[in-house]
């Protein structure tokens, strides 16, 4: 993929995210205004009908992002760089739901003992994601022109798949698995205690090069953002 195409795909996709965050944002506060008015704030069906809007907007997101990329390049990088705005996009409207369970329960979202309220939602949530994830999949195929970035080193400022693999090891996107078990028992044994995103990535990274694996910083970064997010959301 020439330098061109990519940076006019990035300025698309990184538009689509925040209109498409917004989009949601807005139809979840229409959504307590109504609810409100009529004295339904606190019931499922603010749940249900914000769990409709949250599939229907990111159905679109992703729909729109199929659309616009595909006629620019419709190799495995810009299927990628796809994947990855999904991504990026996801962890912030869903995390938006715990508020959504919280304003249906009127209890505030309890972290270590969540309501069943915010379990169930949780629950469609990552049904909801699911679905997306297989929609998403089904484009793969698609988009199956080689990048020319595959047959040189990878730019560390530029999104991409990982490309390393140890000899007779694992293919390369399978070594993300083992990075996240053992991220996850560093953080269970307090190995690790992270104070800022910039500490996730560094752990992962420092795991990727001690397994050598190789992968850009940008591909890490996303993944340390996905996860620092989801720590911060712990104290809110």
């Amino acid at each position: 993929m020439e330098t061109l195409a990519r940076n006019q795909i990035r300025l698309i996709l990184d538009d689509l995210t925040l209109n498409s965050v917004k989009a949601f944002g807005d139809r979840v506060a229409a959504i307590y205004n109504s609810h409100a008015a009529k004295g339904l704030l606190k019931s499922g069906a603010t749940v249900r009908i914000a769990l409709s809007a949250l599939e229907d907007i990111s159905d679109k997101m992703l729909s729109t992002a199929i659309d616009q990329v595909a006629p620019i390049a419709k190799d495995v990088e810009a299927f990628a760089m796809i994947s990855e705005s999904f991504e990026s996009y996801w962890s912030k409207v869903a995390r938006s739901m715990d508020g959504v369970a919280s304003k249906a329960s009127g209890r505030p979202p309890n972290i270590t003992k969540p309501d069943s309220v915010l379990l169930a939602t949780r629950r469609e949530v990552e049904a909801i994601r699911a679905r997306l994830t297989r929609r998403l999949e089904i484009h793969r195929f698609t988009f199956t022109q080689p990048s020319t970035r595959l047959s040189s080193p990878p730019a560390i400022s530029e999104p991409e798949v990982a490309v390393g693999r140890r000899k007779g090891g694992r293919p390369p996107a399978e070594f993300w698995d083992d990075m996240w078990a053992a991220i996850a028992t560093a953080l269970y044994s307090g190995a690790l205690i992270p104070k800022s995103q910039a500490d996730v990535q560094r752990a992962m990274s420092e795991w990727i090069d001690d397994n050598s694996y190789s992968a850009a910083d940008s591909t890490v970064k996303g993944r340390a953002r996905r996860l620092w997010d989801l720590i911060e959301a712990l104290d809110e």
